[in-house]
């Protein structure tokens, strides 16, 4: 082992041996030969393949130099447990988790089929409430869990429903099913009142033409179903029974 160290040593100070560049980490090119690996070494920055990665003292860099390089992480048995597609949208890019990427979101939550624990729930995305916020003095305006803004459009095209959070549909599997649950707090519409000759900002109910007859299913303790009567404009709530306000 020392006469081998010793030979590595000197291949690595000699112009025929190494072919070694400044702050290159050296390989074997051909038995008994060094020449220069794709890991650089500067001092302060370690990179890998000219900067696909790269290590400072203060911040981890993938793929710098902006290439088409994707990134793939596997579970024990999803090899699609995280993607992130860097040639998505013109270079933008897309982040799935679970899946592959899909081509119509910028990041997608996607997971395959999956058992869980015997009387476990299950969210495929939880935000819990964790460990406290402190505000220590002024005013926080807002302090929530999750916070939506508009999309940001430019409609050079058509777009036929614009919305800032849209819920596709409701499961059919349960005793109870819906699409969105309230199970607490109050349900505010708006931040102030309504000018008279305002076009948007109103809570929308569903409505019927005429009067209903079916028997609400998936109502929570406490709830009333409502509908309104378009043909004969009135006010629907169930109540053991469909029970009614007229309207002019």
């Amino acid at each position: 082992m020392a006469r081998g160290r010793t030979f590595l040593l000197n291949q690595l100070g000699t112009s025929n041996g190494s072919g070694g560049t400044t702050n290159t980490l050296p390989k074997f090119t051909a038995p008994f030969t060094l020449g220069d690996s794709q890991v650089t070494d500067d001092g302060t920055t370690v990179a890998i393949i000219t900067n696909v990665a790269r290590f400072a003292s203060t911040s981890i860099v993938f793929n710098e130099n902006a290439a088409d390089i994707d990134v793939r992480i596997e579970s024990d048995a999803n090899q699609n447990f995280v993607n992130f597609d860097a040639g998505r949208y013109s270079g933008v890019g897309e982040i799935a988790f679970g899946s592959t990427a899909s081509g119509n979101s910028f990041v997608r939550v996607s997971p395959p089929a999956l058992t869980i624990g015997a009387n476990d729930n299950y969210y495929h995305l939880l935000v819990a409430s964790g460990g406290a916020v402190t505000v220590p003095a002024g005013t926080a305006a807002i302090v929530a869990s999750v916070n939506f803004e508009e999309p940001n459009i430019i409609a050079t095209g058509t777009v036929s429903d614009a919305y800032t959070v849209r819920i596709g549909g409701a499961p059919t599997e349960g005793t109870r099913n819906g699409a969105l649950w309230i199970a607490g707090g109050d349900m505010v519409v708006g931040t102030s009142a309504l000018a008279t000759n305002a076009t948007g900002g109103f809570f929308h109910v569903p409505s019927c033409a005429g009067a209903p007859t079916g028997v609400p299913a998936n109502g929570q303790t406490g709830t009333k179903a409502m509908v309104f009567d378009s043909t004969n404009n009135r006010l629907y709530i169930y109540d053991g029974g469909w029970i009614s306000a007229a309207f002019a």
